[in-house]
C-alpha cells in the first residue's frame, strides 16, 4: 500500500526528475499534503481517467427514449416501477413520476 500512496509516487517523480533525494522528499511531503488536506489518491489517477473517458464515450442515456443525461436540461431518474426494466433510468420527461419524493438522480 505505500508504494501506491501518494507521497510515495510524488517522492518517486522527485527522484525520476533528476533532483536527488532533497526533491524526493519535497515531492513526499508535497504528496502527503495533497492525500491528507484534499484527499488526491494518485495511485487512483488511472482508473478514474479511464471511468471519466468511458462515461464520456458512452454516456449514460434514458432506457425509454434515449436521450443523453445532461444535468443542467435532462437529469435521469432512476425507477422500478412496472413495466419498466428493472432499475432502469429515465428521463423526466419518460419517468410516471419524475416529482415524487421517492425519486433517485442519477450522477455520473
Amino acid at each position: 500500500a505505500a508504494a501506491t500512496s501518494t507521497p510515495a509516487v510524488c517522492a518517486a517523480a522527485g527522484l525520476a526528475l533528476g533532483g536527488g533525494p532533497l526533491l524526493a522528499l519535497a515531492g513526499g511531503l508535497f504528496g502527503g499534503a495533497l492525500e491528507r488536506r484534499y484527499g488526491v489518491r494518485l495511485a487512483r489517477a488511472p482508473h478514474v481517467i479511464a471511468d471519466r473517458t468511458a462515461a464520456w464515450l458512452h454516456p449514460t442515456t434514458c432506457a425509454s427514449c434515449g436521450c443523453v443525461a445532461d444535468f443542467t436540461v435532462n437529469e435521469l431518474l432512476a425507477t422500478s416501477a412496472l413495466g419498466v426494466e428493472e432499475n432502469s433510468l429515465l428521463c423526466r420527461a419518460c419517468h410516471p413520476a419524475p416529482d415524487d419524493a421517492d425519486n433517485w438522480c442519477y450522477l455520473a
